[in-house]
């Protein structure tokens, strides 16, 4: 079923919601997961970093052929277990975080406040499909590197797979295959939603460039929490209208029955 809504205007009104009331709270997780895998890269580079300096050092103080600099086994071994962990923690982090996000969003969309502490647990129900998706999207972004655009088009097309597991219960192969068969029946307002994401990415980012000498670390962190809950909010409200007859509800809050 192809769904008819003004797709540019849901796009800058989910941009807008984030100002209201308590919706900025949806840049939470994104930014969280981010302070967490830049801090571990951190403390494995300024390890890593300080190990190759003594040595150099090591090696001036020298005389002769001894003098040239060298790396240990040990220090190849941690460099090459570093970089794995860094891309294992990316995908959980990432997978987490992105699914935290889009169970917190459901419930701005009914008038309500970001449903943190809900989404949370929810997300971490759905972790390992969540992550088995994260990790099919990326190996076939890998392989349509060919193509150049490839990836761009996977990132469209699975773009409401995350949306298809949180709210829906799919594996990541079904999650895949429906965000893929949705996403081709509507494909103005997925490529409409797509182009706003897109934008809203490389114009913070230059944004974040240019303020940053001025606002250093500040103007960072309001780009990853801002893109953060825009595109939460964007894509839970574009996989919304174009689900109408199974639309996701709000994640449920514990509150006590009324009588």
């Amino acid at each position: 079923m192809i769904a008819q809504f003004d797709s540019t205007k849901e796009a800058t009104d989910a941009f807008r919601k984030i100002f209201q009331g308590r919706n900025w709270l949806l840049g939470l997780p994104n930014f969280a997961g981010t302070t967490v895998i830049a801090a571990f890269a951190f403390a494995a580079f300024v390890t890593t970093w300080f190990s190759i300096v003594a040595n150099l050092f090591a090696a001036f103080a020298k005389v002769g052929p001894a003098a040239v600099p060298t790396i240990s086994p040990a220090q190849v071994y941690f460099i090459v277990f570093a970089a794995i962990f860094f891309v294992l923690l990316t995908l959980v982090v990432g997978a987490y975080t992105y699914g935290w996000s889009l169970a917190a969003a459901v419930s701005t969309w009914s008038g309500e406040a970001p449903a943190l502490g809900p989404g949370a647990k929810t997300a971490l129900l759905k972790l390992w499909p969540l992550i088995a998706f994260t990790l099919i999207v990326t190996l076939l972004s890998i392989i349509s590197l060919v193509t150049i655009v490839g990836p761009i088009v996977i990132a469209v097309l699975a773009m409401y797979g995350p949306c298809y597991i949180v709210f829906k219960n799919r594996s990541a192969v079904e999650a895949l295959s429906d965000s893929c068969r949705l996403a081709a029946q509507n494909l103005t307002p997925t490529a409409i939603v797509a182009l706003f994401l897109g934008g809203a990415y490389i114009v913070g980012l230059a944004l974040t460039m240019m303020l940053g000498t001025f606002l250093g670390p500040l103007a960072t962190t309001a780009f990853t929490w801002l893109f953060g809950a825009y595109s939460a909010l964007a894509i839970v409200r574009f996989f919304n209208l174009l689900t109408p007859r199974a639309a996701p509800r709000a994640i449920a809050r514990s509150e006590p029955a009324t009588p």
